[in-house]
């Protein structure tokens, strides 16, 4: 993307982690997300939004999607914790700058 149009900034929209994921362990997952996404690794980041949603898949209720960061404690705690630990890079009002 940064090669397409490297002045634009990007924003990671709908990432998650399923809760009942049986490949990785989603607090896990987050925490490595977050760290990634704070620490600039990727400059051209500014902004991301976690896909906080759950729905049905079939018929087998272990089988929906939790992606609902309240919905587990560990979770939870992940994004209060990075989020206190990175408060200064949150910006909870958009910027507008003129053209």
């Amino acid at each position: 993307m940064i090669q397409i149009a490297p002045n634009k900034p990007i924003i990671v929209a709908e990432f998650g982690c399923d809760l009942h994921n049986r490949h990785v362990d989603a607090a896990s997952w987050a925490k490595s997300a977050l760290e990634d996404l704070f620490s600039n690794r990727w400059p051209a980041i500014v902004g991301f939004c976690w896909w906080n949603e759950g729905w049905q898949n079939d018929n087998r209720k272990r089988h929906d999607t939790d992606m609902i960061i309240l919905h587990d404690v560990d979770l939870t705690r992940v994004f209060r914790s990075e989020f206190a630990q990175h408060g200064d890079k949150i910006q909870e009002t958009l910027l507008i700058t003129p053209r």
